[in-house]
């Protein structure tokens, strides 16, 4: 739930985030809004003029002196009574129609200006997750970290404080208006208050508490909605092998169910809102003329009640907008709670392409790691304890052991994902986080299950790298030692083929060599392969063996592996076992240590 000491702290945090110069249109923006207002104080002042002088010309009866003070000062005080009337409609006509366009516009731009800043919070929240590390993108369930990073951002930046700031515009007219009738009919000025006040007070107090709920609720149910539906598509061989397609798809009607109900009651609040305003307008207007005829003459009470009309044609819309715009950020802060919590965790706003302080390394790094102990967060067990080893500079290192031994997380360690505890890590003398951010060493990672992209076989190999700006001569040569020139040529254009969502035109074995593609193109002197062995066929397999072999002396490639094949040509051996060494060195050194080694 998000409190006003959070919002308070994020309405600082946006102030600070940006600059002078847009702090001073901003406030430029929100003062043309607010005093953009007056323009329909004029013109309700003189419809309660042309109102007044035709009652007194059908009764063929002078206006009072002020009337006519106002008519000099304007000069029209020459006018016959059918022009007067003819030129204030048309001028009091076209203010407020004007007021409307212009208003249109500075809304636009406002909301405008804050979708653009809820891209500029989105990047902020995803660069400073990776300068944290990898627990902290851990810290949330993917579905809502996808959430506080993309629409969270948009009901923060553009339901929040692009809505409040039309809202203060808003607020000013229905202060304007009240002044301004009170100096023009005092009497009708104090019914108007107290009529639409208490329409104010009732919506306020009764639906705005709902609408947070209900954002809040919405929220929630748009997190486990797009999880039960990734849960659904992940598991999608399984479920339809069990035949239970229909359990699935009944579990998240069910959940959808809530959703859809909640944003059912969101959109019926402003209809609410609407109905029972047009009601008030019409209670008041009948209020109006029987305290003005019964108060005063029929020019006075002509007068009156045509100010009424006019004010409370721009009243009670504005009331409405009011009222429908604290729906709105109520709802929104129900729904922004991820993102603000988010936000607040940001240490550095500052979003910017590094910059490379010294050349990158034109030969394959060493890697040392001594006395190395690492723990989760959140965990008392240690993961790595008193882990010691070097890896070569262009040497292939092998890492092997049971399933949960450590060996990924020794990975992450190595990557600058996490840090240790205790001990040190060094990538040619230098911390692998200021290593690889710094731009001292290319490394690249190749994971068990490789991640494409919905895009061109030359894109998914290029990664990052705008399609004018390929590379062609590098990327042939990056597709033939992954041993992917026949699936180019099988392609039906090349490397333009389209792969499909996640590549699903290639197999499993494929995707694993355009993961190694990708480190041969970025000319990664550190590579690290995850399993790349774990799940193919001999054949398959065969392919990715010549695909490291390849890598052999031009870069220092770590594997993560269990495969006898994969292991027997590798030039040094470490063995993990619960977190801890149980040997290392060559194959057959460590072949010779392990019990059962061949089986395991």
């Amino acid at each position: 739930m998000t409190g006003k000491s959070d919002l308070l702290s994020i309405t600082r945090v946006f102030i600070q985030r940006i600059g002078i110069h847009e702090k001073q249109r901003l406030l430029l923006l929100i003062l043309t809004q607010v005093l953009v207002n007056l323009i329909d104080l004029i013109g309700i002042g003189l419809l309660g003029l042309v109102g007044a002088i035709t009652v007194a010309g059908i009764q063929s009866q002078s206006t009072s002196p002020t009337i006519q003070t106002i008519l000099s000062t304007i000069g029209l005080e020459n006018k016959s009574f059918q022009m007067q009337v003819s030129i204030l409609a048309i001028v009091a006509t076209s203010l407020l129609v004007s007021r409307t366009f212009i208003s249109l516009y500075l809304s636009r731009r406002t909301f405008l200006y804050f979708a653009l800043k809820s891209i500029l919070f989105s990047q902020s929240i995803l660069q400073d997750t990776f300068r944290k590390g990898f627990e902290s993108s851990r810290s949330t369930s993917t579905q809502g970290f996808i959430y506080s990073t993309t629409s969270g951002c948009d009901v923060l930046m553009i339901g929040v404080f692009a809505q409040s700031t039309v809202l203060v515009s808003d607020i000013a007219l229905l202060i304007f208006m009240g002044i301004g009738v009170f100096i023009l009919q005092p009497a009708t000025a104090l019914v108007s208050m107290m009529i639409f006040g208490s329409a104010g007070a009732y919506m306020h107090l009764v639906l705005n508490k709902k609408s947070k709920l209900l954002g809040q609720s919405g929220a929630a149910q748009a997190v486990i909605n797009g999880r039960k539906v990734q849960e659904l598509l992940g598991s999608f061989r399984e479920i339809y092998t069990a035949n239970k397609s229909f359990e699935f798809i009944t579990e998240i009607s069910k959940t959808r169910k809530a959703s859809t109900d909640n944003q059912a009651e969101i959109n019926y609040l402003p209809i609410v809102n609407k109905y029972f305003l047009e009601t008030t307008l019409l209670v008041g207007a009948l209020s109006v003329s029987a305290i003005e005829f019964v108060l005063n003459d029929a020019e006075t009470a002509i007068s009156g009640l045509a100010v009424f009309l006019a004010a409370g044609s721009r009243i009670a819309p504005a009331l409405l907008r009011v009222q429908q715009n604290l729906l709105n950020i109520r709802n929104s802060l129900g729904g922004a709670g991820p993102t603000i919590s988010k936000l607040l965790e940001v240490d550095n706003f500052d979003f910017r392409k590094p910059q490379n302080q010294k050349n990158l390394a034109a030969s394959p790094p060493q890697v040392r790691f001594e006395a190395v102990s690492f723990t989760y967060q959140n965990s008392k067990d240690q993961v790595i304890s008193n882990v010691t080893f070097k890896v070569g500079a262009g040497e292939t290192f092998a890492i092997s052991g049971p399933s949960g031994s450590g060996k990924t997380t020794l990975v992450d360690l190595m990557l600058g994902l996490v840090s240790p505890q205790q001990g040190f890590i060094e990538i040619d003398g230098v911390n692998p986080r200021a290593s690889i951010e710094d731009g001292l060493v290319t490394a690249s990672y190749v994971p068990q299950e490789v991640q494409l992209l919905s895009a061109s076989f030359m894109e998914n190999i290029a990664l990052g790298v705008p399609t004018s700006e390929v590379d062609l001569a590098k990327l042939s040569m990056a597709i033939e030692n992954a041993q992917l020139g026949d699936v180019v040529t099988s392609l039906s254009e090349g490397v333009e083929t389209k792969i499909g969502e996640e590549g699903v035109l290639l197999s499993g074995g494929q995707k694993q060599r355009v993961g190694i593609a990708r480190a041969l193109y970025s000319d990664a002197k550190l590579i690290i392969l995850d399993e790349p062995t774990s799940a193919l066929d001999g054949e398959t397999e065969g392919f990715i063996a010549t695909a490291i072999e390849s890598l052999r002396g031009s870069a220092t490639v770590v594997v993560i592996a269990h495969r006898l094949n994969t292991l027997k040509n590798v030039d040094k051996l470490l063995y993990i076992v619960n977190g801890s060494i149980a040997a290392q060195g060559s194959f057959e050194e460590v072949r010779n240590k392990i019990p059962n080694f061949d089986y395991l």
